[in-house]
């Protein structure tokens, strides 16, 4: 029931007499390398399409790698689904254990409501939007004047999520966070998750404290229709530069917002501060 809810709500989103358009984000502008000139896709296509995505592991972007100056440490996470993580296919409360990365000492883990391994990636259910503005966001056309009215409450029971490195950088300074997901179309002002980050802010503390710092700079860093889902990369930095004391432990965490597929995961640090990030150019690109 929850794979037929996904597809219905991905066709309902979808016009078949309308272009697909890319807007620009209002956060960075992206890389948009999909049916921007005219393609039009029928709601039977965009099923099949969803379809597939849904059961079967699909290709995907490579999340660009990072220069930052001086040492640098990268945990990635790829086999985000149900091939490779068979005990993580129920909904359950918590996880049967934390995801450990490709480097030692940092794992990925769920804290609250819905998240769980697909053919695809690793599936946010929740439950619909609701609120005054739930037409709007299935519709793609939540505006910057909405967001004075869009609330938690709006987005129920989605999947809430951390990384967490138990042993980071000596004399860490920057911190660079890369999400994949799959899932809905990019709305005129905000992809999906520019969306979510408005009412669930990513946030890193340090040391086990209650810090929440938000992310000095972010980028939106591609976004393309891949195996008829929009697929995004998104990235988030932190200047640690005024962090107090040696940094012994770390935590990033956000929330997926309802129906989104995450598909892989990339956490760079390095020992020196890095400039901001900045928008991409051209396609291929790598954070900056």
């Amino acid at each position: 029931m929850r794979s037929l809810a996904f597809l219905l709500l991905l066709i309902d989103v979808s016009h078949s007499n309308d272009k697909l358009e890319q807007p620009q984000s209002n956060l960075a502008q992206a890389t948009r390398e999909d049916a921007r000139y005219g393609t039009v896709m029928s709601k039977t296509t965009i099923m099949a399409l969803a379809f597939i995505g849904w059961c079967c592991p699909l290709l995907a972007q490579e999340m660009p790698a990072v220069s930052l100056p001086g040492n640098l440490q990268t945990a990635v996470w790829h086999e985000l689904n149900k091939q490779a993580l068979p005990e993580f296919v129920a909904d359950t409360p918590s996880w049967p254990h934390a995801i450990a990365s490709s480097e030692k000492g940092m794992e990925y883990d769920k804290v609250s409501g819905s998240g769980y391994a697909t053919g695809s990636g690793i599936y946010s259910g929740g439950s619909d939007y609701t609120g005054p503005l739930q037409e709007k966001i299935l519709a793609g056309k939540v505006g910057v004047d909405d967001l004075v009215v869009l609330k938690s409450d709006d987005f129920k029971n989605v999947g809430r999520f951390q990384i967490v490195s138990h042993s980071p950088l000596s004399e860490l300074k920057t911190v660079v966070f890369q999400i994949r997901i799959k899932g809905f179309p990019p709305g005129e002002h905000f992809t999906p998750f520019e969306l979510t980050q408005h009412v669930f802010p990513v946030t890193l503390s340090y040391n086990q404290g209650a810090q929440h710092l938000p992310p000095s700079s972010r980028k939106l860093v591609s976004i393309k229709l891949s195996g008829g889902f929009y697929e995004e990369i998104y990235a988030l930095q932190w200047n640690l530069e005024s962090a107090t004391g040696p940094i012994r432990e770390f935590a990033i965490r956000w929330a997926m917002y309802p129906h989104g597929l995450t598909t892989g995961l990339r956490v760079d640090q390095g020992d020196v501060a890095a400039p901001p990030l900045v928008a991409n150019k051209e396609s291929g690109t790598a954070v900056e």
